[in-house]
């Protein structure tokens, strides 16, 4: 799980603004849903053009509030998601992508069944360790999404159909200093009946100073604008969004690394009914490998977000993680976490999860059996937004 520092350096502020996203538990984004574990003995080689592989991965989860309100439903949920699996590794240019089609079946609420799309494509130019001949390098990521999924924002199962694409590239202006800029988009389009569009382009602009062969601090600027699709609902919570932070990343110690970026955030709003917000930003992430076998990750962040039903939100969170490797065919996860969000229509929630799980290797590369429990408490300003929700997940993955 932890990032190494030579590809924090080269992949740092590339990952989703989502902070739904963000604040996912260890447990839930763990290794199954990766695509950028290399393909294996069993992967068709195309020559000179990369190589082919086929996964499929199938859970069971059983949860006692799919919809994420003060109902407090339950269901148990079958998914089987097979993929197609693309990697080129040639010179200069790394490409890795993958498709495939993520079948969902509920077996009571079966009003929710979906068979989603998935997609990723992500490309690195130029790759491999730098030298003074690189002194550019750009990642270029994109992908169709399709998504059936419960939300807390607007407790229910809501379906999505997202595009995202990104350009993110750093230029070395001298030995020691080098600028990242680019550009991050994604259209998010709700299928779900009384939910709106949200569409959201980011432009990050940062400086930073090589401290040290490890370690780098920045300062930096970013840009986000906010448009909400609406037919039915007035205002619509179109804003502005500004940022300016310090940054630093890479090592700071021999064992520890981070991904920081600290300042202030002002969201302007285009309709004068919103109140415009200036509130503290921050991003992190510190990785702490602290034994050969075990490895720790802390992260904190907040920021602004826009949800499906027109409503602008804040969101502070804070998460720990741990990882032990048992043996080679045992490793557990662990994590807590906690969050606080404000949303514009004067609902305040807070939410503490725990998690814990482990993941067996049957085949080395190949496959994989996880299991895991998940808690979340839930209290909120708003009746129906307040619960807890518990939840048993078992998912096997194997590569062809």
């Amino acid at each position: 799980m932890i990032k190494q520092t030579r590809q924090m350096k080269a992949d740092f502020g590339t990952r989703g603004r989502d902070i739904s996203l963000i604040c996912a538990s260890i447990f839930g984004v763990a290794v199954f849903l990766s695509s950028s574990a290399p393909l294996q003995a069993s992967e068709l080689a195309l020559g000179n053009y990369g190589a082919v592989a086929v996964d499929v991965q199938s859970s069971l989860t059983h949860s006692s509030n799919i919809f994420r309100n003060s109902d407090e439903e339950e269901d148990t949920i079958f998914q089987l998601l097979p993929r197609l699996r693309y990697r080129f590794d040639q010179g200069t240019v790394r490409v890795e992508a993958h498709a495939g089609v993520n079948v969902i079946r509920f077996d009571d609420f079966d009003d929710n069944d979906a068979e989603d799309i998935k997609s990723r494509v992500v490309i690195d130019f130029p790759y491999g360790d730098y030298d003074e001949k690189k002194r550019y390098d750009v990642r270029l990521a994109g992908g169709y999404n399709e998504r059936t999924s419960p939300n807390d924002s607007v407790q229910d199962i809501t379906q999505t159909e997202e595009i995202d694409l990104s350009a993110i590239g750093r230029y070395y202006v001298s030995d020691r200093t080098f600028l990242r800029s680019g550009v991050e988009y994604l259209d998010k389009q709700s299928q779900s009946s009384g939910y709106d569009d949200v569409e959201r382009i980011e432009v990050p602009v940062e400086f930073y100073y090589d401290y040290s062969e490890d370690l780098s601090y920045g300062i930096g600027y970013r840009y986000t604008d906010t448009d909400v699709s609406s037919d039915t609902t007035e205002p619509e919570a179109d804003s502005t969004d500004h940022a300016v932070y310090l940054a630093a990343v890479g090592q700071v110690a021999p064992s520890v690394t981070v991904e920081i970026r600290v300042g202030g955030q002002e969201r302007q709003f285009d309709d004068a009914s919103y109140d415009d917000e200036t509130q503290f930003f921050m991003e992190s992430l510190l990785s702490w490998v602290a034994s050969d076998l075990t490895t720790v990750e802390l992260s904190a962040g907040n920021g602004f977000d826009t949800t499906i039903d027109d409503v602008s939100k804040e969101t502070f969170f804070v998460e720990v993680g741990v990882e032990h490797q048992f043996s080679d065919k045992i490793r557990a996860l662990a994590g807590l976490g906690y969050e606080d969000v404000k949303y514009s229509n004067d609902r305040d929630d807070d939410q503490y999860t725990v998690d814990i799980g482990s993941v067996y290797t049957l085949i080395t590369d190949q496959l994989e059996i996880e299991g895991g429990l998940r808690y979340a408490d839930r209290d909120s300003s708003e009746d129906r937004s307040t619960y807890d929700v518990l939840s048993a997940k078992i998912s096997i993955s194997y590569l062809f």
